[in-house]
């Protein structure tokens, strides 16, 4: 079984989401975060073990969110400003973190798929 997982360079993932923001993306390294402030997700191997996790701030969840749910822009920024989203931001930010989970693999033998979510207060 091949384990041919990658780290998705910023062009593979500013074409993915381009899809749900439009195509003015802009994707950067970062610096190393610390994780109990990030919402993170969770990708597992068929043999569920812990092959990545991605780490996101509030500022995209909260838009990633509300662009899946038609949400206007001013109530993300209102979530953003009160560090919480909604347990309907968060499940969206599931559903992109699956749709994220494509970028991970480099080929088709190779499989993982979305484990888990977690907002900074459940993640510790």
């Amino acid at each position: 079984m091949s384990t041919s997982f990658v780290t998705p360079s910023p062009s593979a993932i500013s074409s993915l989401l381009a899809v749900i923001f439009g195509e003015n993306i802009s994707v950067s390294d970062c610096e190393p975060l610390e994780l109990k402030s990030q919402h993170v997700a969770t990708f597992i191997n068929d043999e569920d073990k812990l092959v990545a996790l991605c780490a996101c701030d509030i500022e995209f969840v909260a838009y990633s969110g509300a662009a899946l749910s038609m949400i206007p822009l001013d109530i993300a920024n209102e979530m953003i400003s009160g560090r919480s989203v909604t347990d309907a931001m968060h499940d969206n930010f599931y559903e992109v973190m699956n749709i994220c989970s494509k970028l991970l693999m480099l080929d088709s033998s190779a499989h993982l798929r979305l484990g888990k979510t977690m907002s900074p207060d459940s993640a510790a």
